[in-house]
């Protein structure tokens, strides 16, 4: 049993109609350009856009549009306002706290965000601090369910905050990890949501520090590094890097997205399904977009197109994926086909349990509208349960 529940309702995001010969493998809910919070108008010149001296989450075109959207910002304007007010007070008691049972001595104070790294939550003074951070996390979800629109601000505070609680508490005892890898996919850093992946779910089988199979394959840079050196570096990503207000949803998938999981872990369909759902669900995402860009690209080239084999070899593992999603939780396939018997039977989530129904609704309130923004996906799982309306446990 899980009771960290996220607060994300991606399914009501908009999710417009994509041409299969115009996709490149990105999240085409991420707009392209910055654009106006009332009017949706895209921002061109974003040193003209007006942006809120408060939350600065959000932009307009001008004056009058930030006035008629006031009165439907100044909720989450405020609540991340205060939200941050109490993670500052919270931050200055960890970095000037003062030992009252001697261990510090009387004139001396401990910077807890300096000597506790890693091991934050087992000391009680570190947790109203993490779950500061996590209410952050939080109203970033709310607002985009509310939004209807991806923000790539909120999104990447959203992900700043969840890495941030990942480095301070690698025990993650309030579940972030299942966050993270959505949040990475939405912002098309697919590389890095195949490398959080890969760790976790060699982590739910208990994998790590296991040396891997040996088996021939191409070198991939970087590919020398430890799994937990990987990992370390994952989560000392610094999000800067990328300093555009929006990714472009046409980035492409990154060579590593191409890899083989099983081949990767040595592992089958049986084994791999213990690997944690959110995690494996998220893979099976990131296939699915590669195996719809090359189904793009073949039909943008047609004979010209010189791909065909990796094409084969990529669906060969989205499908597989698939058999090992199925496995892990009977459903979330055909929940993603067909949502409403799951949502209404869980419109309140209090708690969720590996390999219930209570779990597939918290993994499919998170990733139901990324999962039919990528082209064919609907007609893939028509095809696989033979039904529009699969009947599937729900209780």
């Amino acid at each position: 049993m899980n009771r960290f529940i996220p607060s994300l309702l991606s399914a009501t995001m908009t999710n417009p109609a994509v041409d299969i010969r115009d996709y490149t493998g990105g999240n085409t809910l991420l707009p392209n350009e910055p654009y106006c919070q009332k009017c949706d108008k895209t921002l061109d010149d974003e040193g003209s856009a007006l942006m809120c001296v408060k939350c600065h989450l959000v932009r307009y075109c001008n004056k009058d549009c930030q006035k008629k959207n006031a009165t439907k910002h100044n909720k989450f304007c405020k609540l991340i306002k205060n939200l941050n007010a109490k993670l500052d007070i919270e931050e200055y008691k960890l970095r000037n706290f003062q030992d009252d049972w001697g261990g510090a001595g009387d004139d001396d104070t401990e910077d807890y965000k300096e000597t506790m790294v890693g091991d934050f939550w087992l000391v009680d003074e570190t947790r109203d601090y993490m779950r500061a951070r996590c209410e952050i996390v939080n109203a970033c979800q709310n607002f985009l369910k509310v939004n209807g629109k991806e923000n790539k601000l909120v999104l990447t505070m959203a992900l700043d905050h969840s890495m941030g609680m990942l480095r301070l508490c690698r025990g993650d005892n309030l579940g972030t990890r299942y966050n993270v890898p959505l949040l990475l996919l939405r912002l098309n850093r697919n590389d890095h949501a195949y490398s959080f992946c890969r760790f976790w779910i060699k982590d739910q089988l208990g994998l790590n520090g296991v040396k891997k199979p040996e088996k021939e394959k191409p070198s991939v840079e970087g590919d020398d590094k430890s799994e937990d050196e990987a990992n370390e570096e994952l989560l000392d990503y610094d999000n800067d890097d990328d300093n555009d207000e929006c990714s472009e949803a046409s980035e492409p998938i990154p060579p590593e997205g191409f890899n083989d999981i099983f081949e990767e872990l040595g592992l089958d369909e049986k084994t791999l399904k213990g690997g944690g759902l959110p995690f494996l669900l998220s893979m099976l995402i990131l296939k699915a977009r590669i195996v719809a860009a090359l189904q793009g690209q073949e039909m943008r080239e047609g004979q010209a197109f010189q791909k065909q084999e990796m094409l084969l070899t990529q669906t060969k593992i989205r499908d597989s994926l698939m058999n090992v999603v199925d496995k892990a939780n009977p459903s979330i396939l055909p929940a993603l086909l067909y949502p409403d018997p799951l949502m209404k039977a869980y419109s309140v989530l209090s708690f969720w349990s590996t390999g219930e129904p209570s779990e597939a609704a918290m993994v499919l309130k998170e990733s139901l509208a990324v999962w039919q923004a990528i082209p064919g996906t609907r007609k893939l799982l028509i095809e696989r349960f033979g039904s529009e309306t699969p009947a599937y446990p729900c209780k």
